[in-house]
């Protein structure tokens, strides 16, 4: 048995968001995290709609506002994409 899968769901969160966290500040920050003036978030919405375009950002605006249930086996997948996608940009 893989020892995540042994994890409950709020460790997996927590799991999950430390290796998001890990691969957003290697992607898009230059100097590895985005606390600057507590992260600019009109700057990097503006900065956003001109990289992917103002619909695309709407709708992700309107995703994020949505309920959302985690399924372990979703958390423990994308745990192991994200592990995987650091050891890649090593």
């Amino acid at each position: 048995m893989n020892r995540l899968e042994k994890k409950t769901i709020p460790q997996l969160k927590k799991i999950l968001d430390r290796e998001m966290s890990k691969w957003v500040r290697r992607n898009w920050s230059p100097d590895g995290c985005n606390t600057f003036r507590s992260g600019m978030p009109h700057a990097f919405r503006k900065n956003l709609v001109a990289e992917i375009g103002a619909e695309e950002v709407e709708d992700l605006e309107a995703l994020s506002a949505t309920s959302w249930k985690w399924d372990r086996f979703d958390l423990i997948a994308k745990i192991a994409y994200y592990k995987q996608a650091l050891k890649d940009m090593e």
